[in-house]
């Protein structure tokens, strides 16, 4: 059969209620890819939280680079009903990022969550401090632990994460 060339995009007056999250939905081969089970001392490049293609639950993307140059995320589902496990995954990467050694010590830094607003994009006092703390030219390293979860029903698993501050690329 041979190949159908493409034309200019058709104008449409009617569009199926799906139109628009189809539109910003991505193909699905581009993934982003996410850490392997293991532990993995990489830079921290910064937490994406994108609004939802529509029928889509929001999600926040935590990207990180390994020593290779190459990217991985770890994403963190922010529905209702991942909220109780994603949060706590999230302040313990702001908890890693800015080198916290316990959570009061934390709880005393961010006390209402300014700073890991501010990590998520939102501008705020804290906009800042916390872009310093993804600045390439002077990165900040993660351990990122990687477990495998439940079965994604894909052939997959999902990825439960942990994070830890380190002083140094490989400590």
């Amino acid at each position: 059969m041979a190949a159908k060339k493409f034309g200019k995009p058709a104008a449409r007056s009617n569009l199926s209620p799906l139109a628009q999250a189809f539109v910003e939905s991505n193909a699905a081969a581009s993934k982003h890819p996410q850490f392997q089970p293991g532990s993995h001392v990489c830079t921290f490049i910064g937490i994406q939280t994108p609004p939802p293609p529509a029928g889509n639950d929001p999600w926040a993307i935590c990207e990180f680079m390994l020593e290779n140059g190459e990217t991985r995320v770890s994403l963190h589902c922010l529905n209702h009903r991942s909220l109780t496990a994603s949060l706590p995954r999230l302040k313990s990467l702001c908890m890693a990022v800015i080198g916290a050694p316990s959570l009061a010590e934390y709880q005393a830094f961010d006390p209402e969550g300014v700073f890991f607003s501010a990590m998520t994009g939102f501008e705020n006092d804290m906009s800042e401090q916390a872009a310093a703390y993804a600045d390439p030219e002077n990165p900040t390293f993660v351990r990122v632990v990687a477990v495998a979860g439940k079965e994604d029903g894909n052939g997959g698993h999902y990825m439960n994460y942990s994070y830890e501050g380190v002083e140094a690329e490989g400590e």
